[in-house]
């Protein structure tokens, strides 16, 4: 980018099992310096291009592509981009680093993620007066009272009162899916390994007393190496690690705010409903979250089908229609951001990012998901974007 790069920018791999972190030569910052200015604000350029993205194939193709990597490139490039311009005017910004990439990538995947996983492209369309009309004014259960067309006011408020709420609801779970997501993620890595350490065991047969070695082949400083990269791993991410407490706390308060406004927008749809979703909520957060560890592919859309059948048929022909899809969302929300959260909490391990930073980033992202998703569905819905 024109200026030499300091010795804690990121000028390594990303992933941090290079001998030059044990060894001392890079210092990870405290995680309020990996929360920069910086780095907000190429999230919210690259939220804002990354709602658009998948507002316009959420509403023409319904496939959305995962746009992680494409979050952590061009917030790589922006940040440094940014750091180039202040150098040419004489002006000396931080070091950027691999944990403010990281930071910036969560809070771009928190936003976009809630133009998916908000519903924006599924059941508040199928709320408005033109879905109505498709199905049939004489449809059993099909009432005129009970459309809901998209605006703004409601679709922000109701994005801000459930879609936080997932955040809170698999934090204290962390520790258990790193090493699964870990585990799991390299598993093609492993098993190849394994079959090479197995088959040079055999080749050799030094010794009969001797392991086998399951996924490393290296003398014995290479083993002490990586046990010391693992235990700084594990070191950094469970130093500034969330208390339970405040995980607990956050996700029973923001349920209470949550049961008494909804009910507001969606009068179909009672508070003890909105109460029973909450409580079954964590149960399906917890395997959407295990299914894209395995499968790097979110069901949200699937955990909101579940809950729309199972309330619309509780609540009947008289508002079922709604309430059956006001708690779609409620569900897709929450297994949706939890999911996206324990994804981001795999790559801060990996890349000695503090889960505080990752965390507070993702509580910036989803704030401004929620603006972005809203305010870009009503301009479409305005200029009638979906008829293309």
């Amino acid at each position: 980018m024109g200026s030499e790069p300091d010795a804690a920018e990121l000028n390594g791999p990303l992933l941090a099992r290079v001998p030059a972190v044990v060894a001392g030569e890079e210092v990870v910052p405290p995680w309020r310096e990996q929360l920069t200015v910086r780095g907000i604000v190429v999230s919210a350029i690259l939220g804002v291009l990354f709602c658009l993205i998948t507002h316009r194939l959420n509403l023409t193709v319904g496939i959305i592509p995962s746009l992680n990597v494409a979050a952590g490139l061009l917030g790589y490039f922006l940040a440094r981009t940014w750091k180039a311009a202040l150098a040419r005017f004489g002006i000396v910004s931080k070091p950027f680093t691999r944990q403010e990439n990281t930071v910036i990538q969560t809070c771009v995947v928190a936003c976009y993620g809630l133009a998916f996983g908000g519903g924006f492209g599924s059941y508040m369309l199928a709320m408005d007066q033109k879905t109505y009309e498709l199905i049939g004014a004489d449809y059993p259960g099909n009432r005129a009272e009970d459309v809901k067309n998209p605006s703004l006011s409601w679709m922000m408020g109701f994005m801000f009162v459930v879609s936080f709420l997932g955040l809170f609801s698999l934090v204290a779970l962390r520790k258990v899916f790193i090493p699964v997501s870990v585990i799991l993620g390299d598993g093609i890595y492993n098993i190849i390994k394994i079959i090479y350490a197995t088959i040079k065991e055999i080749v050799n047969t030094r010794s009969k007393e001797g392991r086998l070695p399951l996924v490393w082949v290296q003398d014995d400083d290479g083993s002490s190496k990586l046990s010391s990269e693992e235990k700084l791993l594990n070191e950094v991410f469970v130093k500034d690690s969330i208390p339970p407490w405040l995980a607990g706390s956050g996700y029973v308060g923001l349920a209470a705010i949550s049961t008494a406004t909804v009910p507001m927008m969606f009068p179909q749809l009672k508070w003890y409903l909105v109460l029973s979703a909450y409580v079954v909520a964590p149960l399906l957060a917890f395997c959407n979250s295990y299914g894209t560890g395995l499968t790097d592919w979110n069901l949200a859309s699937t955990y909101g089908k579940i809950g729309l059948f199972i309330f619309a048929s509780w609540v009947g022909q008289h508002g079922g229609v709604i309430a059956g899809l006001a708690a779609s969302g409620v569900m897709m929300s929450i297994v949706s951001t939890a999911a996206d959260l324990m994804q981001d909490f795999k790559t801060g391990y990996l890349t000695l990012s503090s889960p505080r930073s990752m965390f507070v980033s993702q509580l910036i992202g989803t704030a401004l998901g929620c603006h972005c998703s809203s305010h870009l569905l009503a301009l479409l819905d305005g200029l009638r974007y979906w008829q293309s």
